[in-house]
């Protein structure tokens, strides 16, 4: 009868055990459930991502074309703008020349029809000839001042263009 009651006895601590091992594998099978969920979640996370990643990657080399292309674009024109600064130089000094051979042309005409309209008079000073040509230097003056402020205000735009692609290339 002892040994019924201690085979009882062990057959009830096993079951107890059983019962207990049952309850721990339903309980670590809800955790796996759970941490497969939370891997298929994090695999999603995961893969938008890389596709973020992907998109921002294609946005910096487009960045990096833009920037290349506009810094191509501004070298160009600073090259245009230094290449007309040189012809609008050289035309100024050209239209100095000319308006320069113009005011000669002037004095020259004023010179010869000034004294012979002189000798129908009686004679006229020497001096008054000389006189005549000072309204083609004065009208000479005030042009020739407008261009350079025009050539000295085309050099300031091609220095601050200059130190603006300086200043980019940097």
């Amino acid at each position: 009868m002892t040994s019924t009651w201690i085979g009882i006895g062990i057959e009830a601590i096993v079951a107890v055990l059983l019962a207990i091992t049952i309850s721990y594998c339903v309980m670590l099978n809800s955790r796996l459930k759970r941490l497969r969920a939370d891997e298929s979640q994090l695999k999603a996370t995961i893969l938008e991502l890389v596709r973020a990643t992907e998109i921002a990657e294609r946005a910096i080399l487009g960045l990096k074309q833009a920037a290349q292309d506009c810094d191509q674009t501004l070298a160009k024109r600073v090259r245009e703008a230094e290449f007309f600064s040189v012809e609008i130089a050289r035309e100024i000094g050209e239209g100095e020349q000319v308006l320069d051979r113009i005011a000669q042309i002037t004095r020259t005409v004023r010179g010869i029809s000034a004294p012979a309209a002189a000798e129908p008079e009686g004679g006229g000073e020497a001096g008054a000839p000389a006189a005549a040509p000072a309204p083609a230097a004065d009208a000479k003056a005030p042009r020739m001042s407008e261009l350079k402020m025009k050539f000295a205000q085309s050099a300031e735009r091609l220095a601050s263009l200059r130190k603006d692609l300086e200043g980019q290339a940097a």
